[in-house]
C-alpha cells in the first residue's frame, strides 16, 4: 500500500515543474518548449528514482524545486555554450538526473538498518534478468 502512494507522489511534482520549466526559459507556450519542459521533467523522475522511498512528498517538492533551476542551466552549458550535439537527451537528461539524484542521496544519508530496506531474493533475480535483458 505504501509503495503506490509513494509512486504516486513520484508523479505529482514534474507535472508541476513542467510549467515551472518554461517560465525559467522566458519562452513562450509553443511545443518546442513543451517537449524541452517535458524532457527536463525526465531528469526529475530520473532524480527522484534514487531517493524513492527515503523522502516524503515535501521533500520531493523542494528537491524538484532546487532541480529545474538547475536542470535549466545545465542545458544551457551543455548545449548553448559548449555546442554538444545531444541526440536523445542522454547527456543532458539522463546523466544530469543520475548525478543529482546520487547527490541528494548523499546529502539524505545513509539510511537506517530495517527489516525493510533488506533486499528480497526474488527481487534481485528480476532486477538480474531485467539488467541482462539491457545488455
Amino acid at each position: 500500500k505504501k509503495k503506490k502512494k509513494k509512486l504516486g507522489w513520484n508523479g505529482s511534482p514534474p507535472g508541476e515543474h513542467l510549467a515551472w520549466g518554461n517560465v525559467l526559459r522566458k519562452y513562450s507556450f509553443s511545443l518546442d518548449s513543451l517537449v524541452d519542459a517535458d524532457l527536463g521533467t525526465a531528469a526529475i523522475l530520473i532524480s527522484m528514482g534514487a531517493v524513492l522511498g527515503r523522502t516524503n512528498p515535501a521533500q520531493l517538492l523542494l528537491m524538484a524545486l532546487i532541480e529545474v533551476p538547475l536542470y535549466c542551466i545545465n542545458f544551457y552549458i551543455v548545449i548553448h555554450y559548449l555546442k554538444v550535439t545531444d541526440a536523445g537527451g542522454s547527456i543532458v537528461i539522463h546523466v544530469f538526473g543520475c548525478y543529482f539524484g546520487l547527490a541528494v542521496s548523499t546529502i539524505l544519508g545513509k539510511p537506517s538498518d530495517t527489516e525493510n530496506n533488506k533486499s528480497m531474493y526474488h527481487s534481485d533475480v528480476f532486477s538480474m534478468i531485467g539488467t541482462l535483458f539491457l545488455v
